[in-house]
């Protein structure tokens, strides 16, 4: 494979990663959707390499909405996901990153648009 084409595996990997489909979910995602045929050894191995590990992370993607849009609702309405995803921790929720970024960008668009353009002080 040609250096392009594994930049662009490895993206559509770490993609599927912080979804938070199994490792077997990936593999056969990869199949289907993109036409890419890798084993899960494979798959274990290229995760390593980009420094990949999951801690046996789960969560209800619904209830973490909640709590972050009630949290957005008070006093930490202007908050970026950092800090969102702080709190998170500190109530035992535990939540990839780039998941809250995603649904930090989901729920507070204009929010995070301020915060991008630096216009919040």
């Amino acid at each position: 494979m040609c250096q392009k084409n594994m930049a662009d595996v490895e993206e559509k990997i770490e993609y599927l990663f912080y979804k938070g489909y199994t490792y077997e979910e990936i593999v056969g995602l990869l199949s289907v959707e993109y036409d890419i045929q890798i084993s899960l050894s494979t798959l274990k191995r290229k995760l390593k390499d980009m420094n990949l590990s999951r801690k046996n992370v789960t969560f209800d993607i619904n209830f973490v909405r909640q709590v972050i849009e009630e949290l957005l609702d008070g006093p930490n309405c202007c908050v970026g996901y950092r800090p969102v995803w702080h709190c998170l921790k500190l109530r035992g929720i535990i939540v990839p990153r780039l998941v809250m970024q995603q649904l930090m960008q989901e729920i507070d668009p204009e929010g995070v648009q301020a915060r991008k353009a630096h216009r919040l002080q």
